[in-house]
């Protein structure tokens, strides 16, 4: 019955999300190998996974130092030779098959290398915390992308940067842990400052990348004809008209109707979003693409020379700007006072150059005032409990005050850890201790 059976090297750890649109990234199953068991990434890399791969270069990373090998990382996720390597590696060492649904690879007749992939971790740190919850804790693949900048689940845009120590997280370091920073060892979701979207075309584009992650079969040849069949019946063939229209080059739009080059993801979705195709419709379906006829075209362009002259005299706009500047005690950013003006943020840039800056010197103002605050109530909350414990005969200590003040991360922060200590030591003399 076990005949067939062989023992794998390390353990056959089943990858997250399979044949769903978050499928774990080949980076995450990597570090979640690592944890499994129970060791660093780093060791890892240099005791299992490197004299496997045979790299030159990782092998001296691992034997003088440095961090060659990690910098470059992200590409395990593309559609190039380092992803490749990486799958048939873990194949080998974990007995699971089909590790290349953990990248990019599907997408590798259709996508080029360029500005496809971000340079560092990103997440949702609502998704991180259901998925905690769920015991499933991973990355998945979407997030790797430039493209997929607002989680589509919970509408908001993906932390960059750790909510604790703000360094920027790269894709793999030698301690990488899922969910935990490996600078200051926080968790990245709870995060606090959770920004929701603001721009449409981000959350449409994310959409649609989340679209394209549902679909298994892709054609560039449906692509160039679709785009072709756009500029026969969008501008009469007109190829300038078309390259400024979507805001590229003229000869950058020649290359892709010559189909003598690819066109980048980023570029694709633009197109998708000035004309309102499904992106799925551009690399599958032919001759389902219905786009408005040059008369038209010139309607649109016009209704967008509209929206971007505002109706407001130059005197009445300024008049406005200085009065929010100078009155605005809470932040109203340049796009809610576009919104307000019924014009576009580019109108009152390039026209009011001044004004824009000084409410947005403002904002920063404010911003500044209320972190101010914040830092203020809570020094007087420590000062507060470590008085109180004092007076119970408690020694207070970092991890009492986190407690008490349900703030389990608040002594990450360098300031308010120094000025604890400050507190304790003062208040022992006090108290004669």
């Amino acid at each position: 019955m076990f005949q067939d059976l062989t023992r794998s090297r390390l353990y056959g750890l089943c990858p997250k999300g399979i044949n769903t649109p978050f499928v774990e990234s080949l980076l995450s199953y990597l570090i979640r190998l690592a944890e499994v068991h129970a060791v660093h990434l780093g060791d890892l890399l240099a005791y299992e996974i490197a004299p496997i791969l045979e790299k030159q270069y990782l092998l001296n990373s691992i034997e003088r130092g440095g961090n060659r090998f990690y910098d470059g990382a992200r590409t395990i996720n593309g559609i190039g030779k380092n992803a490749e390597d990486m799958i048939t590696t873990l194949e080998y060492l974990t007995g699971i098959k089909k590790l290349e649904k953990l990248t990019l690879s599907k997408f590798k007749e259709v996508f080029i290398v360029r500005n496809l992939i971000r340079k560092s971790l990103a997440w949702c740190p609502k998704c991180l915390n259901e998925l905690m919850e769920k015991g499933l804790l991973y990355y998945p693949l979407i997030w790797s992308l430039t493209t997929y900048n607002v989680c589509i689940n919970h509408k908001i845009y993906l932390e960059e940067t750790c909510p604790t120590c703000n360094k920027v997280i790269p894709f793999l370091h030698r301690k990488s842990r899922i969910g935990i920073c490996p600078y200051c060892q926080s968790h990245l979701f709870n995060s606090l400052n959770t920004l929701q979207f603001t721009d449409h075309k981000d959350y449409y584009t994310s959409r649609n990348v989340e679209i394209l992650f549902r679909e298994n079969s892709f054609s560039i040849h449906t692509l160039y004809k679709n785009l072709f069949l756009i500029l026969q019946s969008g501008f009469n063939g007109n190829v300038k008209q078309f390259a400024t229209y979507i805001g590229v080059p003229k000869t950058t739009a020649w290359g892709w109707l010559n189909k003598s080059t690819i066109p980048p993801l980023n570029k694709i979705l633009d197109i998708a979003y000035i004309f309102n195709i499904p992106i799925q419709t551009l690399y599958k379906e032919c001759e389902k693409i219905k786009i408005t006829p040059d008369v038209l075209v010139n309607d649109i362009n016009e209704k967008t020379e509209k929206r971007d002259r505002c109706t407001l005299s130059n005197e009445k706009i300024i008049t406005y700007l200085n009065e929010i500047s100078k009155e605005q005690d809470d932040v109203k950013t340049i796009i809610d006072i576009a919104i307000d003006l019924k014009c576009s943020t580019k109108f009152l840039y390039t026209n009011f150059p001044e004004e824009c800056k000084k409410i947005s010197e403002r904002n920063h103002q404010i911003q500044a005032e209320k972190r101010s605050l914040y830092m203020s109530n809570l020094k007087e909350q420590i000062q507060e409990v470590c008085y109180n414990y004092f007076l119970q005969d408690v020694f207070p200590t970092r991890k009492l005050l986190e407690q008490e003040l349900k703030l389990p991360f608040l002594f990450k922060n360098r300031q308010l850890k120094e000025y604890f200590y400050q507190v304790r030591l003062e208040l022992e003399k006090q108290f004669n201790i």
